[in-house]
């Protein structure tokens, strides 16, 4: 009977060796596998890392464009500037010559009013002076007339006057000759003194007319020399007046000319600036369809690299795992395989041991979805930029209200590219968003993937945790948090909660919840 039990327990402890050893090398194989595995992950974090790079470089080729875009609009700007002031200054400039034109030509209207004035002050004066002068020739002929007469009357008097001194002698001849009486001697006296008188009368007046037809002739010389003082200021007003007009005439012309050529100036910069503007929006609109064109191809190819890795993953997922109830190592470590997420950007949820929210994701996801994008955003306003892009009809001169409206198309213009760029900046942050989940997910595998390595010494760990737990709050509980750490590599936010149950501020909390709560929050023993 012995023998027979020991030939039992030799069987039985045989095949319990068989079933050791068939464990033993279906351990092998899975450890083989999980290094497989972890091998293509790696493969998959390292793809990933370099994928992570060239966008990086194509997001700072972006964001260099997006630099040389402002800086070419900021110049663009300036330069529009720089054209309305100069626009400004050439219309001031037209508008000081049509003033200064106007005021020549009130000027020109002035003179011409005077000139006039003074033809019509010299026709009265030379009619008063013909009316003068007919009136001083009448008088003058009155006077020779009456100076003909005197001295025909004078003529005749001293003729009488010979002819009465003849008979005087005669007389006295007869007196001598004969005795005349006393009576008639003194008649003779009385008649000589009488025609004394009226000789001495005659030759009063006649010195009166002399002196009268002198100043008759010095006031005829006086208005002869005034009527050639006149005459010649007259024909020197005219001289004058002419010059003066001709200089005006002159002065109008050259402002006319000015003005046109100020228009043809004006006209020409008008053309250049549309010709610019044009250019500008096409260079901008050739550039905004390059930037499309390169965001549709990252999204592609990112779009491409994530349906890649979920498919990897969900094949991971999907690969059959023999479990039994004697391998409780295995089933961790299949249950921390199957608790690796996929890289969704929509659908990831983090764990609450690594403390990401799920509230954080869906804001993420919600912003990321709600957000237009770039090709939504540049097919909204194509049609107006077709609109603007026509070129207006110009004319070969331009209003005010003409110029006001093309500047209002091109500000306008320059805006919608603005907020184009705006756009294109957003679509970056929510690109530059997308990326640091990324970074994160391929943090939390690689935390995941050390945590599997040092999980390998389960004893340890458990002593360790035992130890943390029954140690009282304090320095021997801070001395372990390194070796807790290192084993089961906690975030920052798990670290911080840890230390403050070391220290015991959360103690209340951990007794209420219990320190299996605590541990099962750790996505590493889940």
């Amino acid at each position: 009977m012995e023998i027979a039990d020991y030939e039992r327990l030799t069987k039985e402890l045989n095949q319990q060796l068989t079933n050791k050893n068939s464990k033993i090398e279906d351990l092998e194989q899975e450890i083989k596998i999980q290094r497989q595995k972890q091998e293509t992950l790696q493969e998959e974090l390292t793809s990933l890392q370099s994928s992570l790079q060239q966008h990086e470089e194509k997001h700072s080729r972006v964001k260099q464009l997006l630099v040389k875009t402002k800086k070419e609009l900021a110049d663009a700007k300036q330069a529009e500037i720089d054209h309305l002031t100069l626009q400004a200054s050439l219309k001031g400039e037209l508008e000081a010559s049509h003033q200064q034109g106007e005021v020549y030509k009130i000027q020109l209207a002035e003179a011409t009013a005077e000139k006039h004035k003074l033809h019509e002050h010299l026709k009265v004066s030379a009619e008063q002076h013909q009316r003068v002068l007919g009136t001083f020739q009448q008088r003058v002929a009155a006077l020779q007339e009456e100076n003909c007469a005197a001295k025909a009357e004078q003529a005749a008097v001293a003729s009488e006057f010979e002819n009465y001194k003849v008979r005087v002698h005669n007389v006295l001849k007869q007196q001598k000759n004969k005795c005349v009486p006393q009576a008639e001697a003194e008649g003779v006296k009385q008649e000589r003194e009488h025609l004394e008188k009226l000789v001495d009368q005659l030759k009063i007046k006649l010195q009166d007319s002399q002196s009268h037809l002198q100043a008759s002739g010095a006031e005829l010389q006086t208005l002869q020399s005034e009527h050639d003082t006149l005459l010649e200021r007259h024909n020197r007003m005219l001289q004058e007046t002419v010059t003066k007009e001709a200089e005006l005439r002159e002065k109008l012309c050259s402002v006319q000319s000015e003005n046109l050529a100020m228009k043809a100036e004006n006209a020409k910069m008008v053309t250049q600036l549309m010709s610019q503007s044009e250019v500008l929006r096409s260079s901008f609109r050739e550039q905004v369809r390059h930037l499309q064109d390169e965001h549709r191809k990252t999204v592609e190819t990112l779009q491409q690299q994530l349906s890649k890795v979920e498919a990897q993953l969900f094949q991971l997922k999907s690969e059959p795992t023999t479990r039994t109830p004697c391998q409780p190592l295995k089933n961790l470590r299949e249950r921390r395989t199957t608790d690796l997420p996929l890289l969704d950007m929509h659908t990831v949820t983090r764990e609450e041991g690594e403390g990401m929210e799920t509230a954080d994701t869906e804001s993420v996801s919600s912003a990321s979805t709600c957000a237009p994008s770039l090709e939504q955003l540049l097919s909204s306003p194509e049609t107006k930029l077709d609109h603007l892009a026509e070129p207006p009809l110009w004319h070969a001169e331009f209003t005010k209200e003409e110029l006001v409206q093309k500047l209002s198309s091109t500000t306008k213009s320059a805006e919608h590219l603005n907020g184009l760029l705006r756009e294109t900046e957003a679509t970056n942050a929510i690109l530059m968003e997308q990326v640091k989940l990324l970074k994160s997910e391929i943090r939390r595998l690689e935390r995941n993937q050390e945590r599997e390595k040092s999980v390998a010494s389960l004893e340890y760990l458990k002593n360790v945790l035992l130890q943390f737990i029954f140690l009282k709050p304090g320095s021997e509980r801070e001395r372990l948090l390194p070796v807790i750490d290192t084993m089961l590599q906690l975030s920052p936010e798990e670290k911080g909660r840890l230390a403050a149950v070391a220290q015991g501020e959360e103690e209340n909390a951990s007794r209420s919840s219990g320190w299996a709560s605590y541990l099962h929050s750790w996505s590493g023993l889940r």
